[in-house]
């Protein structure tokens, strides 16, 4: 007998400072049922990380919670997802002072008809060093809704890169949501590569809280056929001396819509904070539909902040020149997305989700 669906609605990826609402890109709008949790394949762990499944009054968030870019609501109405369904929560510890070379590997495998979430929690201790993927898959037909959400929270000194890759078919609905807490001289790298799903809602919300915190963004999508891609990435600084980084390339085709918000909000208090955030577009189709929107918020006088974008499409003379060395514009076209997206993957530290990447590619191009 099937679960009952527990359905989740509402706007997600909110803006933290609303613009003219005649763009429409203030929020994104998700709606999806659940009926299940879904658990990942997680590689062997080492010495000093242990993964334990806890009810989320458990958890360390549940008294620590982590806002993710999705908003605060609806982070709210996961949680209520997650009681009803008796989900549990993923919950990832990493010892004080643990430096691991090997990346901790989460590999979700989505099958077809299905209506799944996960929820993962990441406690990085003092000092520490550590890397986790997450990807995720499907077959290319698959249909349902998956969501994943991630709550990083980095003690003082403490390092993380996260990796997250989306693998799955173009025909699922699709969330991830990421944030992230860094104490006094925390760091975290992150990389999103957005390649699937039918509407995807994506980002990540990083507070960085304490004095010369750090965080980096590398993202990369390609969005193509009838999809929706809604990207959010907000760096909240509030400590001193605190520094974000980020850069999203991507490139649309065919009928793709797709939305990219980059806030970056020096709080008062964030004295020499230093922030910088990037999107670079290529479009490859007259009929995309792309808005970009890169903000800087600033309450605080003694900062330094840069925003920008760029957006362009392949010229003639460009299509030209390839074709005179003997080039087609299909092949052209491919060439430029891959060079796009291998501009990110570059620093994924895994060799196997390397190539997954790679095949997804060869096979949907």
């Amino acid at each position: 007998m099937m679960a009952a669906k527990t359905n989740l609605s509402g706007n997600v990826n909110q803006f933290p400072s609303i613009t003219w609402h005649h763009l429409h890109i203030n929020h994104g709008y998700f709606e999806g049922g659940f009926e299940c949790g879904i658990q990942p394949e997680v590689s062997a762990l080492p010495n000093g990380i242990t993964l334990e499944s806890k009810n989320l009054s458990e958890t360390y968030s549940f008294d620590n919670p982590a806002q993710t870019q999705l908003g605060k609501q609806f982070d709210s109405d996961i949680d209520g997802m997650l009681k009803s369904l008796d989900i549990k929560v993923q919950e990832i510890k990493v010892a004080p002072g643990m430096a691991s070379s090997e990346p901790v590997k989460l590999s979700y495998k989505v099958k077809d008809n299905t209506f799944s979430a996960s929820d993962t929690v990441i406690v990085a201790g003092e000092g520490s060093s550590s890397t986790f993927i997450f990807d995720y898959e499907s077959t290319s037909d698959a249909k349902g809704v998956f969501g994943n959400r991630i709550r990083l929270y980095c003690a003082e000194n403490a390092s993380v890169t996260l990796v997250t890759v989306n693998l799955l078919g173009t025909n699922l609905v699709h969330f991830n949501g990421i944030g992230s807490s860094l104490k006094e001289s925390a760091r975290l790298d992150l990389v999103q590569i957005e390649l699937g799903g039918k509407e995807t809602y994506s980002g990540s919300y990083n507070n960085l809280l304490g004095y010369k915190a750090s965080c980096s963004v590398q993202g990369g999508y390609v969005c193509d056929g009838d999809k929706v891609l809604d990207i959010n990435y907000v760096s909240n600084q509030a400590g001193s001396q605190t520094e974000s980084f980020s850069k999203f390339n991507g490139v649309l085709l065919d009928n793709a819509k797709k939305t990219w918000r980059g806030t970056i909000d020096f709080k008062r208090g964030a004295k020499e904070a230093k922030g910088d955030e990037q999107e670079n577009v290529l479009l490859l189709s007259p009929d995309v539909v792309n808005k970009s929107m890169p903000v800087i918020l600033c309450d605080e006088e003694n900062v330094e902040g840069r925003h920008g974008g760029s957006i362009g499409k392949l010229s003639e003379e460009e299509l030209l020149y390839l074709e005179t060395r003997g080039i087609d514009e299909r092949t052209a076209k491919i060439m430029m997305i891959k060079s796009r997206i291998n501009s990110i993957a570059r620093f994924i530290p895994d060799a196997d989700v390397l190539d997954k990447i790679h095949v997804y590619l060869e096979e949907h191009l």
